[in-house]
């Protein structure tokens, strides 16, 4: 596909070649490893701040998210008991994301882990690895929360069309833990559209041009956090509550709303990113034999689980009331359910709540 290969960055292509008449044939893909310096996966991060940097300390999300991929990359290359070793809410996602996969599809996919390389004028401009592939279809596993990883589609998608000399493709997040499929179908125009001016941007960060970091909902995932500037000032409103406490005005806080919300912006992140590395590490000198002044490691039983095949008897022998009175049922999930059809009146619905959470994209 000439389009793609005509394509610089930032810059859509002009002239090209008629689509299925490549002037460079695309090689055939191949299973993939390692990350490009222009990764796809980091193209939903590069939209909201160029100067993002993947951090070198995986949290528990991201080492739970590479468990299920690799089991559902697993059962969908034909080893079906991959999942064995998953909890059950995880079996159970990846169970569900291999499911939806094959109806998406029709049937098996033609690879998995696939490598897409896209190329410019100039070589390889990026490539990234497909969860699954079938004809110009691509499948991609997402855990976690609901998220807009359309650049990370459409740079597939743009891959898949080189590839196959093809006119459009689809892409299909199959978001597992929510139970969420998010298809788009793609033309060459869009997926470049989406992709180049990330790739442009990208390319003026690494160069020291353009604009600075800016805050994003991607900050506590970077690797540079630590000495971004926009990252400090947004810690800042509360810095003085913990360096100098006796000269701190809370009373002002609590009178302002604007410095409310930045007060409130700034304890979310020292909670969830500051005090979580700060707890590992404590963790680890104590582990070691080393001494945190004001804190120990308090040892707990662990969580009781039924072994398999209790439960069956239980219900077996007491019936299903029993289960019952000793366990809640998601009303969501119950709905997904096939067959199941709740009519109005058989679903009662409790006192509305209320939380204070913290609108997308920050403060304006």
């Amino acid at each position: 596909m000439g389009r793609g290969r005509k394509a610089r960055a930032g810059v859509a292509a002009t002239g090209a070649l008629p689509l299925g008449q490549p002037d460079i044939k695309a090689p055939a893909a191949e299973p993939g490893g390692g990350h490009h310096d222009l990764s796809p996966s980091a193209f939903p991060k590069w939209a909201e701040c160029a100067h993002y940097e993947p951090s070198r300390e995986p949290g528990e999300e991201a080492e739970r998210g590479t468990r299920l991929h690799a089991a559902y990359a697993a059962v969908m290359g034909g080893d079906k008991g991959a999942i064995d070793g998953l909890p059950g809410d995880d079996g159970r996602a990846v169970e569900w994301a291999v499911a939806e996969t094959l109806r998406l599809f029709g049937g098996p996919p033609e690879s998995v882990e696939r490598k897409l390389p896209y190329y410019d004028s100039e070589g390889e401009l990026y490539f990234g690895t497909a969860d699954a592939v079938c004809g110009e279809q691509i499948a991609d596993l997402k855990t976690g929360q609901i998220r807009d990883y359309a650049a990370q589609m459409a740079a597939y998608a743009l891959a898949i069309m080189d590839i196959k000399w093809a006119r459009g493709a689809t892409t299909h997040l199959l978001f597992c833990d929510g139970r969420e499929v998010v298809t788009r179908e793609w033309t060459a125009e869009e997926a470049i559209a989406a992709v180049m001016p990330i790739i442009a941007a990208r390319r003026d960060a690494l160069e020291g041009k353009g604009p600075g970091p800016r805050p994003c909902e991607y900050c506590g995932w970077c690797g540079r956090r630590d000495t971004c500037p926009a990252y400090a000032a947004q810690i800042a409103p509360a810095e003085a509550a913990i360096v100098s406490p006796e000269a701190f005005e809370f009373s002002a806080v609590l009178a302002d709303p604007e410095r409310l919300g930045r007060f409130l912006t700034a304890c979310r992140l020292l909670r969830c990113d500051y005090e979580e590395r700060a707890q590992a590490r404590a963790r680890e000198v104590i582990g070691s034999g080393g001494r945190v002044p004001g804190w120990t490691i308090q040892r707990r039983k662990g969580r009781e689980s039924l072994a398999p095949g209790v439960l069956d008897d239980i219900i077996h022998r007491h019936g299903w009331r029993v289960l019952i009175e000793c366990a809640s049922v998601s009303i969501p999930k119950l709905r997904k359910q096939p067959g199941i059809a709740l009519e109005p009146g058989q679903v009662i619905e409790g006192e509305p709540t209320e939380a204070l959470v913290e609108e997308k994209g920050g403060a304006a």
